[in-house]
């Protein structure tokens, strides 16, 4: 009998002296902070040490009540500050995109504890989205008009061109292949003659 109450003491000496760890972790905030109805709304939070978020099947558990949001992820909660391994960092979320109106997120991380699964509150953020969204850019098109106008100004241009040749007299330019004869002159009046013709 004194043996059993024996190991009770040291069991409770070992717990009375254990150091304890420290959770650590600061308001959750929404990003970006005035968001619109395009915008993807994201939860934001810094913690570490004895407090992490994981990945795990199942997580994120989102469910949302009307405008009230509440946002359920894995993590590690240590209360022993043997076991606080967990670097400080930012953990962000995607909540997704809104609709006009004022929302709330109840942000809660559920670990597993020596009895079962257990939920922490990590606090709560509010938000709300803008009921104007951005308008998109107008890109200009060409329309029956500007068609019209674009080949009468590649016509001009191609005219230009043919009419800047300097003129090649017949039988006189060779190339590799042989003589190159020129357009006969009355092809190249037709072409560069003057665009309204005289009565």
């Amino acid at each position: 009998m004194v043996r059993g109450s024996g190991r009770v003491s040291l069991a409770l000496l070992l717990v009375f002296f254990t150091r304890t760890g420290q959770a650590f972790w600061d308001p959750p905030y929404i990003v970006p902070d005035s968001p619109s109805v395009n915008d993807i709304v994201s939860l934001n939070i810094r913690m570490g040490v004895c407090d992490a978020l994981l990945s795990h099947p199942g997580y994120p558990e989102i469910t949302r009540v009307g405008n009230a949001i509440r946002y359920v992820q894995w993590g590690d909660h240590s209360l022993l500050s043997e076991l606080c391994i967990y670097p400080t960092g930012t953990g962000t979320f995607g909540l997704g995109t809104f609709s006009p109106g004022t929302y709330s997120v109840s942000f809660d991380m559920r670990y597993r504890t020596p009895l079962g699964i257990a939920d922490l509150h990590l606090g709560d953020a509010g938000f709300s989205v803008d009921g104007v969204a951005p308008s998109p850019a107008s890109v200009p098109t060409l329309d029956g008009r500007g068609m019209l106008g674009l080949v009468a100004l590649l016509i001009f241009l191609v005219r230009a061109r043919v009419c800047s040749l300097p003129r090649i007299r017949p039988g006189t330019a060779t190339m590799d292949s042989g003589t190159v004869r020129s357009p006969s002159d009355s092809a190249r009046m037709s072409i560069c003659g003057p665009l309204v013709r005289r009565r």
